[in-house]
């Protein structure tokens, strides 16, 4: 923990992991730092024969390192191997905690790589996840319908909409002004990526899901 809050310490001259601003990120530097910092938790956890989730601080350093290589490619940067390895060090510490990060950030990752199924199955699996009061499931039912396949779409944008839907229905809908606003944003926009990619009744369905989710709201 204390490696890890050292790397990004803004008062740290020589912190390599400072990206506010990007500038500052050394991404080679930052990126074999938290490589070797997260092999530490991957030592710890087979020497003890742990298989279940540890701490969310340990289980960040592998997502963070995936970090790296995502802030190295923003605005045509380069690194190698980039996506790749944005994707594995990022799915590497999703999978003991799908519910802590955006779906977006991994599941851009995977789309990249030509890979939408496994972007899909992120978003839907950390939407079932969420804590009872979050705003996050709107937006991973957003990116359920932008990243799957064409095939998927339907089902996966119905399966996302039916789980918000079983949400509000058990009185979790969101309280905060802001909040409300944005998961309206979400699904509308989850409903628009998705009506590009089904057939006219499919899309019928999902307009009447949508419209059930936001009688919620009025």
């Amino acid at each position: 923990a204390a490696l890890r809050v050292a790397d990004r310490r803004a008062d740290n001259p020589g912190a390599p992991c400072v990206m506010n601003p990007l500038t500052r990120l050394q991404a080679g530097e930052c990126f074999n730092q938290r490589r070797w910092v997260s092999s530490l938790v991957a030592q710890h956890m087979l020497r003890n024969g742990v298989s279940e989730p540890l701490h969310p601080v340990l289980h960040d350093i592998w997502w963070d390192v995936g970090n790296v290589a995502r802030n190295a490619l923003k605005d045509g940067g380069h690194f190698e191997n980039g996506v790749v390895n944005w994707a594995m060090w990022m799915y590497l510490g999703w999978i003991f905690e799908p519910d802590r990060h955006a779906s977006v950030y991994l599941g851009r990752a995977l789309a990249e790589l030509h890979l939408p199924r496994h972007a899909t199955f992120v978003a839907l699996r950390a939407q079932v996840e969420r804590p009872p009061q979050s705003i996050a499931p709107y937006m991973d039912a957003r990116n359920a319908a932008r990243f799957a396949p064409p095939t998927w779409t339907y089902n996966a944008t119905a399966f996302g909409f039916t789980h918000l839907l079983e949400r509000l229905e058990a009185g979790l809908v969101p309280q905060e002004p802001e909040h409300r606003e944005d998961a309206m944003k979400a699904v509308s926009q989850a409903y628009r990526y998705a009506a590009r990619k089904v057939n006219g009744v499919q899309a019928q369905s999902l307009v009447e899901q949508l419209d059930g989710i936001l009688a919620y709201f009025n």
